[in-house]
């Protein structure tokens, strides 16, 4: 067995995720995962605001500025950022819905 190709393997994904860490560095320049604030969870840089907890807050009825308005480390364009984050890890998620007999 020749195990030149796992080695190739792992050698590409660890170039294709740091690639994805650098792009997604670019595109969200305010969102940050650091193991020591929250357990690494994505939060708005010099926060401890995380990206879920802001979308908890548009999920009960929270809009961008209200947030901004109620939250003085939060502007409206953070609030877009986190959205825009999790958007695009979402955009290749496949869902599967899965519903129990009533």
């Amino acid at each position: 067995m020749n195990l030149q190709y796992p080695s190739l393997l792992m050698s590409l994904n660890n170039s294709i995720f740091e690639n994805t860490i650098i792009f997604c560095m670019n595109l969200f320049p305010n969102i940050v995962s650091d193991p020591e604030i929250l357990n690494g969870k994505p939060c708005i840089k010099g926060t401890r605001i995380s990206v879920e907890l802001i979308m908890e807050w548009l999920g009960t009825g929270g809009t961008p500025e209200s947030i901004a308005q109620k939250h003085p480390l939060l502007t409206e364009e953070l609030v877009m950022e986190a959205i825009r984050y999790v958007a695009r890890f979402f955009k290749n998620e496949i869902v599967i819905e899965v519903r129990s007999p009533a």
